[in-house]
């Protein structure tokens, strides 16, 4: 199939499903992308059922694990952190960053907001 095909594939099931098009930026679905490309050439998606419960499941492990790493950060972590992911995104996708008022996080903003000036 010649690219452009696959490309009104693509933006007919975005609109199909309400996928919002910013998803195109998103580095998960370009990795959930590259992945289909390296799968086996007979690859069939999971189904439903499958995808709703054990496959979420596991995601949700997969991430709080990820997650851990930020859990128990200072506030100069959390703001190297977050400006990491801000660069990763691109500044200029970046409107806002809302924290809660943890006093890590509180700390933190003072950094980011430091360093925001000279890195956006």
């Amino acid at each position: 199939m010649e690219r452009h095909r696959v490309d009104i594939l693509f933006v007919r099931d975005l609109c199909a499903n309400d996928i919002p098009f910013n998803v195109l930026r998103d580095p998960d679905f370009l990795a959930m992308l590259k992945g289909v490309n390296q799968a086996p050439k007979d690859y069939k998606p999971s189904s439903f059922d499958r995808a709703r419960t054990t496959l979420v499941d596991e995601c949700q492990r997969e991430l709080e694990k990820e997650l851990t790493l930020v859990k128990e950060k200072t506030g100069a972590n959390i703001a190297e952190f977050l400006l990491e992911s801000i660069e990763e995104v691109g500044s200029s996708n970046v409107l806002q960053v809302i924290t809660d008022n943890a006093a890590n996080c509180v700390g933190g903003n003072g950094s980011i907001q430091g360093m925001n000036a000279l890195r956006l």
